[in-house]
């Protein structure tokens, strides 16, 4: 509860000093998005694309941890599942999660801990980098 009011305290604070105002930041931000990329496909699309591109984005080890963490119920893969669920149906985030929603990586490192501790630490390296490898070749990036 303290922490919520420190939110709506330093939201006020920011407001009252400098004008900010997020509804209208959020609106305007989504607005650019329906004039960019995110205008090109339906809204469902982006439902599902979104949470795939999170989780390949995690890598192979973190993305099966996460999935195995959400189908045993533990309460970290419940609960980076629920914000996952709600940032994607916000429609805020089209086609940029995987820069977007970085900051929940960690979140998803807790959720997959307890599998990625049953496989061999060879694997949990290896996969990563081998799927960073067949990106590179098979989609031609920039990275």
């Amino acid at each position: 509860m303290l922490s919520g009011v420190a939110v709506l305290a330093l939201h006020a604070a920011l407001a009252l000093l400098t004008g900010y105002d997020p509804l209208a930041a959020y609106e305007q931000t989504r607005e650019r998005y329906f004039a960019g990329v995110g205008r090109d496909q339906p809204y469902a699309y982006w439902v599902f694309a979104n949470i795939a591109a999170f989780l390949l984005a995690l890598g192979i080890p973190a993305m099966l941890g996460v999935v195995r963490g959400v189908r045993n119920a533990l309460p970290e893969a419940l609960a980076l599942a629920l914000i996952v669920l709600l940032a994607t149906c916000s429609g805020y985030t089209k086609a940029e999660v995987e820069r977007i929603w970085v900051f929940m990586t960690p979140f998803a490192a807790i959720a997959a801990a307890p599998h990625l501790r049953r496989l061999p630490l060879t694997l949990v390296l290896v996969l990563p980098a081998a799927q960073a490898l067949a990106t590179e070749l098979l989609y031609n990036t920039y990275w």
